[in-house]
């Protein structure tokens, strides 16, 4: 049975899209709802609906209650991001972790051979969301740069690449379109992909 909260279904919805089907949508999000440069916990955006763009062996932690959304884009070259603390305690600062509504999505870093900084921040990022037990899909190490959305409205992650972009438009499955992108897919038991 899924749980529901003022009518929102809690089964979040990871969803490979085209980069001009991505670009629609977050045109009506808006850029003040951009997760931009130079991805520090300054940058993170609190709100219905956020985006964020280029994601490679930076780590993008998104947790959202189905209502609104907490979205950052961290850079593991930055100087700021390398005091995970400070980062904890921002996360602990802005979000409700003990929320039993809470999701998560972690996207992005590199394995430790190609950059260890990046698996790094991945790595502490995801025992603290562990550590909290809040149900986590992951989706790691990518071959390409990649973006990524949520929408509140319909409870959505929004995820685009080329390779993404490529395999909607040649009508494969989605889980297989991912799995062709990220080493590493990992699908939360509260999660689907659609």
């Amino acid at each position: 049975m899924l749980l529901t909260m003022n009518n929102i279904s809690f089964k979040s919805s990871i969803k490979p899209v085209t980069r001009s089907e991505f670009y629609k949508i977050t045109n009506t999000i808006g850029r003040k709802k951009f997760v931009d440069y130079p991805w520090t916990v300054k940058e993170t955006i609190q709100a219905r609906s956020a985006y964020t763009s280029n994601v490679f062996d930076c780590t993008v932690l998104g947790l959202t209650d189905g209502e609104k959304v907490t979205l950052l884009h961290l850079c593991p070259t930055k100087g700021e991001n390398k005091d995970f603390n400070k980062i904890i305690n921002f996360i602990e600062e802005k979000v409700d972790l003990k929320n039993s509504f809470l999701q998560a999505l972690l996207l992005g870093s590199q394995e430790k051979s190609l950059s260890k900084s990046s698996a790094t921040l991945y790595n502490k990022l995801l025992a603290l969301i562990t550590k909290y037990n809040i149900p986590t899909t992951q989706l790691a190490c990518a071959k390409e740069y990649t973006d990524v959305a949520y929408q509140s409205n319909t409870d959505e992650w929004i995820v685009t690449s080329y390779k993404i972009s490529k395999g909607v438009e040649d009508k494969n499955p989605p889980e297989e379109i991912l799995r062709d992108v990220f080493k590493k897919v990992i699908i939360s038991d509260t999660d689907e992909i659609i």
